[in-house]
């Protein structure tokens, strides 16, 4: 995105703010759309959990983000929870 692009679209989103526009979550959690937090709080339920490419794939089309993506940060927190169970 060139250094323009990044200017306009900061500028809109500080004039929305200070506008006080506020989007409907249409019953959704407002962090429903940060996908590093949803992955973290299922892998924390156990929800998705490393080579279940069933629970992977579905997070993957219901946060539009690819697969691979989703499956190396479950295989990350796998791994620092390892660490951490380790340490103790």
């Amino acid at each position: 995105m060139s250094k323009n692009a990044t200017q306009l679209i900061a500028s809109y989103q500080t004039s929305i703010i200070s506008l006080g526009v506020r989007w409907p979550t249409d019953g959704r959690e407002p962090d429903d759309f940060q996908p590093r937090a949803q992955i973290k709080r299922l892998f924390e339920e156990s929800k998705l959990v490393s080579g279940d490419s069933e629970a992977i794939r579905e997070f993957s089309d219901k946060y539009i983000v690819p697969e691979k993506l989703v499956a190396e940060h479950v295989e990350h927190l796998s791994q620092i929870k390892m660490r951490k169970e380790k340490k103790e």
